[in-house]
């Protein structure tokens, strides 16, 4: 009899540490980020694969639609945004699995139109000055600035995504501990019942 619970036990070990890579393999993870004028980003799955040509939806408060795209084949896409509004980028793969990703509206140049400009009224242009310097450009002053921090930030932000998603030892040396601990348990309620 204890060979056969021996057995059991290692069979359910051994089932359990299969299962998380198992059903790692089938999730999907979602990373955008401004570059420019364009929204890029790629689709992948924890442990490095690539969510190669496949559709990714586009959704943004302005569009009557949702917009589809497709990821290359090394898994990354490109999205040319008109407005200046929050998108919302989706995969939904076909065994039911969803990834979502949303991009602020305030990541986006300020040379885009904003999403409210079409219903706010311009104001008059002002006669110019005679005397008076040259104004500056603050939108161009602006986009400089946003494409010199993006450049910095986005690899950044890679990483940390990509961080997230390893299964690290510390995390399967815990499971394992917490399996244990379970049978460790069931072991002392029996113990207590033959006893009583």
């Amino acid at each position: 009899m204890p060979n056969q619970t021996k057995r059991i036990v290692l069979t359910i070990i051994a089932a359990l540490l299969l299962l998380p890579s198992s059903v790692l393999a089938h999730k999907v993870k979602l990373f955008a980020a401004v570059k420019g004028e364009k929204i890029e980003g790629f689709g992948y799955y924890p442990g490095g694969g690539k969510y190669m040509s496949s559709p990714i939806t586009v959704f943004a408060p302005t569009d009557q639609q949702a917009t589809t795209i497709h990821s290359k084949e090394d898994g990354s896409f490109s999205y040319t945004p008109s407005k200046r509004c929050d998108h919302l980028f989706v995969i939904a793969t076909q065994d039911g699995h969803r990834a979502e990703f949303r991009v602020a509206a305030a990541s986006l140049p300020a040379t885009l139109p904003a999403a409210e400009a079409a219903q706010i009224a311009s104001p008059p242009p002002q006669a110019p000055q005679l005397n008076s310097p040259p104004p500056a450009a603050p939108a161009e002053l602006q986009q400089m600035i946003d494409q010199a921090v993006a450049r910095h930030i986005v690899p950044l932000q890679e990483d940390i995504a990509r961080y997230e998603q390893r299964v690290r030892l510390h995390d399967i040396i815990g499971g394992i501990g917490y399996i244990v601990g379970l049978f460790g348990l069931g072991a002392f309620v029996l113990g207590r019942k033959k006893q009583g």
